[in-house]
């Protein structure tokens, strides 16, 4: 995989909304609280959006790759777990959000608009990767053109790589 490629994923990665940081223990959330977070997760269909989101960025990723390339897109894409990606995110909503503000998202996310939202956001945020990945691959472009001029440039200078 070269670096452009590389890049891609990273920057897929990251703006997929994604975290694997974790700094405060599960264990330490209130069970109470630990089950508001639970049931908006539901509401809003986290598991199943990134369950999907994985899905489309990883075939995004796999579109004109080499077989090589391909078959290590695929094997990363077996070792993610949609569920810990969730988990992930429990200590996340604990730090950000009280129980008096979960209770009102779940009112939210239950309400007409807020299903709209949910049914929505995969859509969206598929939009917003196909953006992302474009942008991506242009400023790749642009970046391996620097890199060629610089290069025959050096080339013709008779400067050594």
């Amino acid at each position: 995989m070269n670096i452009r490629h590389r890049f891609l994923l990273i920057f897929i990665l990251a703006s997929s909304g994604t975290s694997f940081a974790q700094s405060s223990p599960q264990s330490q959330i209130d069970p109470e609280k630990r089950q508001l977070i639970n049931r908006l997760f539901v509401v809003m269909g986290i598991k199943d959006n990134a369950e999907a989101m994985k899905g489309k960025i990883f075939a995004l990723m796999s579109s004109s790759k080499s077989q090589e390339q391909k078959e290590v897109i695929d094997r990363v894409s077996k070792k993610f777990d949609s569920q810990k990606i969730v988990d992930a995110y429990i200590p996340i909503y604990d730090r950000h959000y009280s129980k008096d503000d979960l209770k009102g998202l779940i009112s939210y996310y239950e309400s007409p608009l807020g299903r709209k939202v949910v049914k929505e956001s995969p859509a969206i945020a598929q939009e917003g990767l196909m953006a992302g990945a474009e942008m991506g691959r242009e400023v790749g472009k642009e970046v391996e053109a620097e890199l060629a001029a610089e290069k025959s440039a050096q080339d013709a200078a008779g400067k050594p790589n």
